[in-house]
């Protein structure tokens, strides 16, 4: 399973001084409405100047001075740890729900902790899986938070979970599939809406059986 990812205190820094300068943005491409995980900050405006060199060693350690006192703060001042709490609460409420809707076959289930968009996303599976008279019954067993980066008001993180996953039929309990134990790894992309964080997108991107 995988760890928490941990950022050393030089890329934290250099990280929250280039917010600061408006100059970070997860890297990737948008697809399907996901903006892929895996950033870096970019780097801002180049200048030889002595007073630019001046200003950029002033930011480094304001921006070192404030994580050691109170964690890194995103562009609208959310606490990276303490937003870190907060999504693990809104996974730890979404998947249970995405499991029923998958079993019941009805994702209003989800209409609490996800927008729209990812209702219509789970109700499209749901249209595939109907046309083929099955369904699916599931139980998370485990979640680690691997990675979680910040932009603006959206969350971008990657998983680690293990389910037990059935395949049934329609109607019925009878078993067509079971797979037990399988360990997936997922991309979320969340967005704080009203205070709460709601999940916008979910991807699986690997997929491994235990």
């Amino acid at each position: 399973m995988g760890t928490l990812s941990r950022w050393s205190i030089g890329d934290r820094a250099r990280v929250c001084r280039l917010r600061s300068m408006g100059n970070w943005r997860p890297r990737g491409t948008v697809e399907d409405g996901m903006t892929l995980l895996h950033s870096a900050p970019m780097p801002g405006p180049r200048s030889n100047s002595k007073v630019s060199r001046t200003r950029a060693l002033t930011w480094s350690a304001l921006a070192l001075l404030l994580l050691l006192l109170n964690g890194c703060e995103g562009p609208v001042g959310l606490n990276v740890e303490e937003v870190r709490v907060e999504v693990r609460a809104a996974l730890d409420a979404y998947l249970p729900q995405l499991a029923l809707a998958y079993d019941d076959m009805d994702p209003s289930h989800l209409a609490d902790v996800a927008v729209p968009k990812e209702l219509a996303h789970v109700q499209l599976r749901v249209n595939e899986m109907a046309a083929r008279g099955e369904r699916i019954v599931s139980a998370i067993q485990q979640l680690t938070l691997d990675d979680i980066r910040l932009a603006r008001s959206t969350a971008y993180v990657l998983t680690t979970e293990v389910w037990d996953i059935e395949l049934r039929t329609i109607g019925s309990d009878h078993v067509l599939y079971s797979y037990p134990n399988t360990q997936y790894r997922v991309r979320y992309q969340l967005k704080l809406d009203g205070g709460q964080w709601r999940i916008v997108f979910r991807q699986l991107t690997e997929t491994e059986q235990q």
